[in-house]
C-alpha cells in the first residue's frame, strides 16, 4: 500500500552548495515492512544525484522522522532514451558506505505490494509532481534555469548598441534613407568625391529613384594566403549569412574592374 508520493528537498555538500530534490514514495507491505522508493529527477534535480549522496539522503529521511531506521530504501532511475529503468536496494555497511543490490521491476512490485501500473507514468508526465518540482526549484534557486545572467549595465549597453545599429536605422527610416542614397549616387556620378565612394565599371546607373535599393554589406580584412581554401570558407559563410560578403584585400581588389 502506498502511503505518500511527493517531491523531497534534501541537503547536500555539493558545489554549488544548494539542496537537491528527488521523488519520494513510501509503501507498507503485507508484512508491515516500510519501503522507501527514491526516484532520481535527472536534469530537474537542483544538485547532486541521489546516487552520489545516498547514504546522507537515507540518514536525512530517517532523522527527520519520515520513516523508521529499519525501513528498506530503493534507489530508482526511470527509463530515459536508450537507458532502461533500474531499481537497487541500498544498504549502509558498518563503515557507513552504501552498497547496491539490483532488483527487477517485478521484484519491486512484489516487495511493495502494488500493481505494475505504479510505474507506467513517469514523473515527468505527472502534472501534480511537475508543479511541485518547479516550485521547489524556484525556491532553491530562482535563477537556476538561466545559463548566464547578464549584468544590468551590460544589458543596457547592448540595447543601446542595437538601437544605434545602421540596419535598425535603415528599416525604421527606409524612405528617407533611400532618398538620401540616391542623392549621394547622383553626386558621385557627377564627379563629387563623397565617403570614399567608387564608381563601378558601368559608371552612371540608369535607375529609378522611386524603386527599392539593395543593401550589400562587405567585410574586408587581411591578405590572402590560400585563395582556394579562403574562397570555399567565404562561400560557406555567405550561404548562411544575410547579405554579407567576406573578402580579403586581395580578393576585393581583384573584383574592382575598371574601364
Amino acid at each position: 500500500m502506498k502511503i505518500n508520493d511527493l517531491i523531497l528537498q534534501y541537503p547536500t555538500s555539493s558545489v554549488p552548495r544548494r539542496d537537491g530534490i528527488c521523488r519520494l514514495r513510501t509503501f507498507v507491505n503485507q508484512r508491515n515492512k516500510i519501503i522507501v522508493l527514491l526516484t532520481e529527477l535527472n536534469e530537474k534535480n537542483t544538485s547532486t544525484s541521489i546516487t552520489n549522496c545516498i547514504e546522507n539522503l537515507c540518514a536525512y529521511i530517517t532523522k527527520k522522522g519520515f520513516v523508521p531506521h529499519a525501513s528498506v530504501f530503493i534507489e530508482h532511475y526511470e527509463a530515459k532514451g536508450f537507458v532502461n529503468e533500474t531499481f537497487d536496494v541500498v544498504t549502509i555497511n558498518e563503515k557507513g558506505m552504501p552498497e547496491w543490490e539490483p532488483l527487477t521491476k517485478e521484484q519491486v512490485v512484489e516487495l511493495i505490494n502494488c500493481e505494475l501500473t505504479e510505474f507506467d507514468i513517469q514523473t515527468s508526465q505527472n502534472t501534480h509532481l511537475i508543479s511541485e518540482i518547479e516550485q521547489l526549484r524556484n525556491r532553491i534557486d530562482p535563477h537556476i534555469d538561466f545559463l548566464c545572467e547578464e549584468d544590468t549595465d551590460r544589458i543596457i549597453r547592448r540595447i543601446e548598441i542595437e538601437q544605434k545599429q545602421i540596419t535598425r536605422y535603415i528599416y525604421e527610416n527606409y524612405r528617407a534613407f533611400r532618398k538620401q542614397i540616391h542623392s549621394i549616387r547622383e553626386m558621385v556620378e557627377s564627379g563629387t568625391n563623397l565617403y570614399n565612394s567608387l564608381l563601378g565599371p558601368d559608371r552612371n546607373l540608369e535607375v529609378d529613384p522611386a524603386k527599392d535599393i539593395k543593401i550589400q554589406a562587405i567585410v574586408i580584412a587581411g591578405r590572402s594566403r590560400d585563395d582556394y581554401e579562403e574562397s570555399r570558407k567565404r562561400h560557406d559563410y555567405e550561404q548562411g549569412s544575410l547579405r554579407i560578403m567576406i573578402e580579403s584585400w586581395d580578393s576585393w581588389l581583384r573584383k574592382l574592374r575598371r574601364n
